[in-house]
């Protein structure tokens, strides 16, 4: 019993020199650091999934503007599927018009860089599908919401792209989606993570 004493104090009295040395606190200031981002880094993997959205997004009568005189042109329901996994990025577009699709436009590539303060994705992306119409409501449509200059759209055209997620809701089932620099506005609900449910 005095022997276990003793080491206790010894234990005790070199714990107490290495703490109160240079190295001890370096230790211990590295520790605690490592502590906090450790947690800070779990729980904002928690909170906010940033690394995966999968989002549908409606805009019913969004191209109303074109001519009502052509028997072709009548309002058309225009829907975004909106995909973020991990590194990669994929925005479908399609334009429906009495229930059937007439254009779309798949585009896929990379996330490049992600701000997680404001929800912001630098995204390079290509054009991978597409398919217009003749007198097209999407194309002009997609030039101005990926602030192209170009005068058209053509198959793996390469162009960067920003999207912020913004005002989730608190049960993670709608968000708006905020295109940059176009400021392009979407409302959006969230589809499962996994593909099972």
């Amino acid at each position: 019993m005095v022997k276990l004493s003793l080491r206790m104090r010894r234990w005790r009295r070199k714990t107490r020199r290495f703490v109160q040395s240079k190295r001890g606190k370096l230790t211990l200031i590295f520790s605690l650091l490592l502590l906090v981002f450790g947690g800070a880094s779990a729980l904002e993997k928690w909170v906010t999934p940033h690394h995966l959205w999968r989002f549908t997004c409606y805009a019913d009568g969004y191209l109303s503007n074109a001519d009502p005189l052509k028997q072709d042109a009548m309002p058309s329901d225009l829907m975004l599927l909106f995909e973020i996994e991990h590194q990669q990025a994929s925005l479908h577009y399609q334009l429906a018009t009495d229930a059937a699709i007439a254009e779309f436009a798949v585009l896929q590539g990379e996330v490049v860089n992600v701000d997680l303060g404001s929800l912001t994705y630098q995204l390079a992306l290509q054009i991978k599908v597409r398919q217009w119409q003749a007198d097209s409501l999407l194309q002009p449509y997609l030039l101005n919401e990926l602030s192209l200059t170009k005068d058209r759209l053509q198959l793996f055209d390469a162009f960067p792209l920003k999207v912020q997620i913004l005002d989730i809701d608190n049960n993670h089932s709608r968000a708006t989606v905020k295109f940059i620099p176009s400021n392009s506005l979407w409302s959006c609900q969230t589809m499962s993570a996994d593909p099972h449910q």
